[in-house]
C-alpha cells in the first residue's frame, strides 16, 4: 500500500472535532509512553519505538522504528491523531515530513529537569489529562525538595556516572544526568565536559579522581562483577579505592519523564547511603523490576 493511500486512510479515520482528545498515539521515543501511562492513558498507544519497554505492556505494541531510525510509513499505518515526540531525540527533519503529511506532532523539550516537568504538563493538556498532570508534576516536586532538604548540608562527593567502558563513556556539560547528580547532592566529575558524552581514556579517570562510581545498568546482578573488574585495573581512583562503584537503575535516570524521581532519590541514596534509608524520600511510583 502506497504511502499517499494509507494517509488517506488515516485523514478518514481522524476524530471530526479538532479539539477531542487524541485516542490512537503512536510515541517516537521511551520517555513519551512512560508519561502517557502516568497519565492514565497507555491504553490509547497503538505504536512506539526500539527499546520502549515501560510498561511491560508497551513491549507488545507495533514498532515503527527505532528514535534515530523511524518508519514514516509505519507511522501513518497506524492511523494516528497523535504523535509524541523529542525535540533533542527525533531527527526535525523526519518531524517535518510527518507533518507535512497532515499528521499532528506534537514535540516535547526532554533535555532537562525543568523542560521535562513542563512537557509533562504540555502532554497532559494535549490529552485531556491536565489533572493528572498535575499530580505527576506535584509528585516530582516533592521528591526533589525531600532529596533537597536532606543533602543540601552534605557534602558533595565527586562523582563518575558512567554508560558504557573501555572507554567509559559519561555525560556531558548539557546532559540532565548531571543535573541529577547536582540535584542529588553530587557533583559531576564531567561536568565541565563541552562533549555531549565525552568518552574518558585511562589516564583521565585517574586525573579525575571520582570518589564514586555510579554505573547505568539495566542487568546490575549480571553486568557489575564486570564493571567492578575493569575500574578495579585503577586502584588509585579513589571511588576504586574506598569500593564506592554503585549501580543504578538506567530506566529511571536516562530517560527524561516523571518517573525521573526515582531515578533522582536513587542516585541521592547511592551518594548518600547513611541519609537514605528505605522509605526516606521514596516516590509513589514503582520501579521497573517491583
Amino acid at each position: 500500500m502506497g504511502l499517499r493511500l494509507i494517509l488517506a486512510l488515516t485523514l478518514l479515520t481522524l476524530p471530526a472535532a479538532a479539539s477531542a482528545a487524541p485516542r490512537r498515539i503512536v510515541t517516537l521515543v521511551p520517555s513519551a509512553a512512560e508519561i502517557l501511562d502516568g497519565l492514565g492513558i497507555a491504553g490509547r498507544i497503538v505504536g512506539v519505538t526500539e527499546y520502549t519497554d515501560f510498561p511491560s505492556s508497551m513491549t507488545s505494541l507495533p514498532h515503527v522504528g527505532a528514535f534515530n531510525n523511524l518508519n514514516i510509513e509505519a507511522i501513518v499505518a497506524l492511523h494516528p491523531d497523535l504523535v509524541v515526540a523529542s525535540s533533542d531525540g527525533n531527527s526535525p527533519a523526519v518531524i517535518e515530513r510527518l507533518r507535512r503529511l497532515g499528521l499532528d506532532v506534537l514535540v516535547l523539550d526532554l533535555r532537562y529537569w525543568k523542560t521535562t516537568r513542563s512537557a509533562i504538563v504540555t502532554l497532559a493538556a494535549k490529552t485531556g489529562r491536565d489533572t493528572e498532570g498535575e499530580a505527576l508534576v506535584a509528585e516530582m516536586d516533592r521528591v526533589a525538595s525531600c532529596v533537597a532538604g536532606i543533602t543540601n548540608a552534605a557534602a558533595r562527593p565527586r562523582v563518575l556516572y558512567a554508560f558504557d567502558m573501555d572507554p567509559v563513556i559519561a555525560p556531558g556539560q548539557e546532559s540532565f544526568t548531571n543535573e541529577l547528580i547536582d540535584m542529588a547532592g553530587g557533583a559531576s566529575v564531567t561536568k565541565g565536559n563541552s562533549a555531549p558524552y565525552p568518552r574518558i581514556s585511562a589516564e583521565g579517570l585517574i586525573a579525575l579522581a571520582p570518589e564514586v562510581i555510579v554505573v547505568s545498568t539495566m542487568n546490575p546482578a549480571k553486568e557489575m562483577a564486570a564493571w567492578k573488574a575493569w575500574f578495579g585495573k585503577w586502584p588509585s581512583i579513589p571511588a576504586v579505592k574506598s569500593g564506592s562503584i554503585r549501580s543504578i537503575d538506567s530506566r529511571t535516570v536516562d530517560r527524561p519523564s516523571h518517573r525521573l524521581v526515582i531515578g533522582l532519590r536513587d542516585l541521592a541514596a547511592s551518594l548518600h547511603p547513611k541519609l537514605f534509608p528505605a522509605g526516606v524520600c521514596e516516590p509513589k511510583w514503582k520501579r521497573a523490576t517491583e
